[in-house]
């Protein structure tokens, strides 16, 4: 595993890291590439995010059933308003529903949001559930391109 070099287990910045796989993977129906982004999302666009959610009646094991729901982009200044603790940067990306109240739910964190086929965002926070469309805070990948590409051209 190849973590940002500025990644803190302390903070939600720079929350990014890259496997290094053994061999090379073979492309078929259950193993897909998706696209790096040329350009960050627009407010308003339609994402698919998936993401494991546990069972219910047995959180102790592992999660059981991997989801997927559609959920947009929206603006800096919603996604401090649902976070107001946090300093939502350039970095970050937000997507859900404009918040009311949000009941914690069980799910797996690093889901990844894929907008029109390009990877946009890996969920970083959400004190919601993303499966009920709650806001998350995402690491914007449109930022870290340079990195991504640099660090698998070397090694």
């Amino acid at each position: 595993m190849i973590n940002h070099p500025y990644f803190s287990i302390t903070s939600i910045e720079n929350n990014l890291m890259l496997i290094k796989l053994e061999r090379y993977i073979e492309v078929n129906d259950y193993v897909k590439l998706v696209s790096l982004p040329k350009e960050p999302p627009n407010e308003n666009t339609m994402c698919m995010v998936s993401t494991w959610a546990y069972n219910t009646c047995d959180i102790s094991k592992d999660p059981d059933s991997l989801q997927n729901v559609n959920i947009s982009v929206i603006s800096k200044t919603n996604c401090h308003n649902a976070y107001k603790s946090y300093d939502i940067t350039k970095s970050m990306l937000c997507l859900g529903i404009v918040p009311g109240r949000r009941r914690p739910c069980k799910e797996v964190t690093a889901a990844p949001a894929v907008c029109n086929g390009i990877l946009q965002g890996i969920l970083t926070f959400t004190d919601g559930c993303v499966l009920r469309a709650d806001v998350g805070i995402y690491t914007r990948i449109f930022n870290y391109v340079p990195w991504i590409e640099n660090t698998i051209r070397n090694n």
